[in-house]
């Protein structure tokens, strides 16, 4: 009797193992670790990981992924959130950042820059008046930013489908064709030479702030100048999600839906050679309002909220190798 309690004692501990599959925490040695946030952006830049905004006037957290510690960087000019933050030339930009309170957080007026090498920050150009605008997507093609989507005011109202482009060489904005439809809560990834926009919403308050969940993905195409819609569409539904691209597919994980009280836990993958979508290893506690970042075979997310709207927050940096 006792030796088939050790026997099926030793089924249920293999059992609640982690496999190599699974997501795994990663817990510095030193004990650092990051500022529990959300609506912030987790971004890569040169041989570091960098943790930036939140609500509430936040500094910057660095993750070293080659000694596996944290350190301190400077505090942001005002509070930033609501913004996705992109890389070029040694410099960390910020377009698009929403600063105040909810829920009627205002966009800021400039270009905000994140100077690694000097731990720095400083205002960049002003952006369009008539354009302003947060929680929209960003990145990076060809020394431009492009930025889609968002909302004017706050979680109110405004809800746009704008496209704007910045020349870091001429400091010029451009007004470029407008999505096929308006959304917010999302992040932007480049795949193949097309700029991809995936989940979000069309925020509405004070009522509907979570509701009208966008499950169409759409794309444009740099060489053509043109939007389309992809052939399949978002399986489940929801905004504030963490997006990153993996070569050829893209990664969305976490999230919020206006009938659950909890984030998402949910990872999708979307493969844009097939068209076709895979439901990943969820995360071991859902999330929304950060990001994602794939490095070395590695996918990393940190930060975020566990619950729809703005408690508790995270600070634990977890990661999956993408291979399967």
């Amino acid at each position: 009797m006792n030796k088939l309690l050790i026997y099926c004692s030793l089924l249920i501990l293999i059992s609640c193992q982690q496999k190599e599959e699974d997501w795994q925490v990663v817990i510095p040695k030193d004990g650092s670790g990051p500022i529990a946030r959300h609506e912030c952006s987790f971004i890569s830049a040169g041989d570091k990981f960098y943790l930036l905004g939140g609500r509430g006037k936040k500094p910057v957290d660095i993750f070293d992924p080659t000694t596996g510690k944290w350190t301190k960087g400077a505090l942001p000019p005002m509070d930033i959130h609501h913004f996705q933050a992109v890389h070029y030339n040694g410099f960390i930009i910020v377009v698009g950042a929403m600063t105040g309170e909810y829920p009627y957080e205002q966009p800021l007026a400039n270009i905000l820059i994140y100077e690694p090498a000097a731990d720095r920050w400083q205002l960049g150009d002003l952006i369009p008046e008539e354009r302003r605008r947060g929680a929209g997507g960003t990145v990076v093609w060809k020394d431009a930013i492009y930025w889609v989507g968002g909302i004017k005011n706050g979680h109110m109202n405004g809800n746009v489908s704008y496209l704007d482009r910045y020349d870091f060489k001429t400091r010029i904005w451009t007004v470029l064709p407008s999505a096929p439809q308006a959304r917010d809560h999302f992040q932007a990834v480049v795949v193949n030479n097309n700029l991809y926009v995936v989940g979000g919403r069309r925020t509405s308050g004070p009522y509907g702030v979570f509701e009208n969940v966008i499950e169409e993905v759409e794309f444009f195409d740099f060489s053509k100048q043109k939007w389309q819609v992809a052939a399949t569409k978002l399986p489940y539904p929801r905004a504030g999600s963490a997006v990153v691209a993996n070569g050829d597919e893209i990664w969305i994980a976490g999230g919020e839906r206006p009938q659950d009280n909890f984030a998402s836990n949910r990872v999708d993958v979307y493969s844009t050679t097939s068209n076709a979508w895979t439901s990943m290893v969820p995360l071991p506690k859902g999330r929304h309002g950060t990001g994602m970042i794939a490095r070395d075979k590695q996918i990393y997310l940190t930060a975020g909220c566990f619950k729809k709207g703005d408690r508790p927050e995270l600070g634990d940096l977890i990661t999956i190798s993408p291979d399967r």
